[in-house]
């Protein structure tokens, strides 16, 4: 059976750790496997910390979380109506470095590309479209 979950987070970060719960409980109400819930939640954890951390604030004004949730997968889409940035873009971080060695940023992407099974990014409308889906095992 599908179920979907839909919210907005409208500028106040301080909202940030609501959404998360919300997101949380909807996995648990579908019974989500721990495991999978968990990658899912450190995936949407990343990524909108991404976007409230390094866009200005004056940029963006609407954050939207989409999940659906059905027998085979969980698909996540996180929309929002910054300026166009394609995280995918951005190379993977040389995981064999030092962290003294290694260069700021890309770990946060990198470990959702490591957790979904599928990540893909589009613009469209103005709108930063992130998704990325996570097969559950039967």
């Amino acid at each position: 059976m599908e179920a979907l979950f839909s919210r907005t987070l409208e500028k106040d970060r301080d909202d940030f750790a609501a959404l998360l719960d919300a997101i949380e409980s909807f996995l648990r109400e579908q019974y989500i496997p721990d495991k999978t819930a968990q990658r899912i939640m450190i995936s949407c954890d990343e990524v909108i910390s991404n976007i409230l951390n390094h866009a200005k604030t004056s940029e963006i004004a609407v954050i939207s979380v989409n999940v659906r949730t059905t027998p085979e997968n969980v698909s996540v889409e996180i929309i929002d109506n910054g300026p166009e940035f394609n995280p995918l873009s951005v190379p993977p971080p040389d995981t064999g470095l030092s962290l003294e060695d290694r260069k700021a940023g890309g770990l946060g992407i990198y470990l959702v590309r490591e957790l979904m099974d599928d990540v893909r990014y589009i613009r469209e409308n103005s709108q930063n479209r992130l998704l990325f889906n996570k097969i559950l095992s039967l």
